[in-house]
């Protein structure tokens, strides 16, 4: 009988000595996930410029006859074609694959408007290769400042296989 009075002290003791049992709380909420910050380069190094691709068109040169704009002004707005000139060059290229050689953009304006645009070039490919080097020759944003009576425009483009 002692071994079961012990028992069940011990238990009663155990039960007694922890107080009331505590109140259920509701779960707790599991964290909210924290997006991870994109990880940043160490320094600028770290971050690598896609390369460009090759180029096989190139502005060579600029004659501006009349004057009201700028040399610069002007290359800058062709360069802003660089893209759609080397599309012509590349669509060009698949019907001729020797394709190179100039190709001459002359602008006339008269009071600041622009009345033309035309686009030569004399060897193979000049069939596909004109109508394309017009329209994105047509396409640059160029400005003529409207006290110049007259501006002729002349740029060369020189197109090559050899990566420019």
């Amino acid at each position: 009988m002692i071994h079961r009075f012990t028992s069940v002290t011990v238990c009663a003791l155990a039960c007694a000595c922890g107080g009331a049992p505590p109140e259920p709380q509701a779960p707790e909420a599991s964290p909210t996930p924290v997006e991870a910050a994109p990880e940043s380069p160490e320094s600028p190094e770290a971050v690598e410029a896609p390369e460009a691709p090759p180029r096989h068109v190139e502005l060579t040169k600029v004659e501006i006859e009349g004057g009201g704009v700028s040399e610069d002004a002007l290359k800058s707005a062709l360069t802003a074609q660089q893209e759609a000139f080397e599309t012509c060059y590349a669509e060009t290229k698949k019907e001729i694959a020797d394709l190179e050689g100039r190709v001459l953009i002359t602008y006339l304006f008269v009071k600041g408007e622009r009345k033309s645009v035309s686009a030569s070039h004399a060897g193979m490919g000049a069939k596909t290769i004109n109508p394309c080097f017009h329209g994105a020759a047509s396409a640059a944003k160029l400005e003529v400042d409207p006290s110049a009576d007259r501006t002729t425009i002349v740029v060369t483009f020189q197109m090559s296989q050899q990566a420019l």
